[in-house]
Order: C-alpha cells, then structure tokens, then sequence
C-alpha cells in the first residue's frame, strides 16, 4: 500500500483536506472527505485504505468508491454516512492471501492507520 510512484498526482477540490488526496480522483473526493471525515472519529476503525478505480485514471462519475478497512470489532462494522452520493464498497475481514487483499496491497492509499 502506499507505492505511491505508480499513481498519478491529480487536481485537489476546494475543501478536501484528507491525506493523499491528490492521489485519488476528483470525482470522488468530496465523497472520501465525507466518509474519511466519519472513520476518523470512530475509534473501531483502525486501518482506511482506497483502491480501485478511485485511485486510478479509469474513474468516472458511476464508480462506486472502494473502501479497506481493518476493524478492532469486526461485529461493529462503521455505516457509511447517508449524504454520500457514490456507491460505497466496503471490504473488511478478508484474507490476505485472497487476490483482492493482493490488489489492495498493491494499488491502496492508505488515509490513516491506527494498528
């Protein structure tokens, strides 16, 4: 996670202030500040990770926003605020042997880590 040479820097919108914004794409910063805004302040969350189309050129105003996190209570698992407009796919509890978990690690942005 975090290899952030293969991943273009892109133009930052008025009002994101979440790390490594300019590594994600613009179309959907509005909504990562929303939900990085929320995951921040819940302390169950302790890894925020954004993969897939958010953080590469094949963006576009349908993507839904890929979402990594690691929970301490995986009972507990965070909501995603109402007033974000994209689809969301939260993924958590998967194995780090799976191919997906691989994609992750490969092409994530890490927003914080609290492990």
């Amino acid at each position: 996670m975090n290899d952030l040479e293969n991943h273009a820097q892109l133009p930052v919108k008025a009002g994101v202030t979440y790390p490594l914004a300019k590594y994600t794409h613009p179309l959907k910063q509005l909504d990562i500040q929303i939900i990085y805004d929320s995951m921040i302040q819940d302390d169950n969350v302790l890894l925020l990770v954004i993969f897939g189309s958010t953080v590469n050129m094949v963006c576009h105003s349908n993507s839904d926003i890929d979402i990594y996190v690691e929970l301490r209570d995986y009972n507990n698992i965070p909501a995603i605020p109402d007033n974000v407009l994209s689809d969301v796919d939260l993924i958590y509890d998967i194995s780090k042997t799976s191919g997906i978990y691989r994609s992750i690690d490969r092409d994530g942005i890490i927003l914080f880590d609290r492990r």
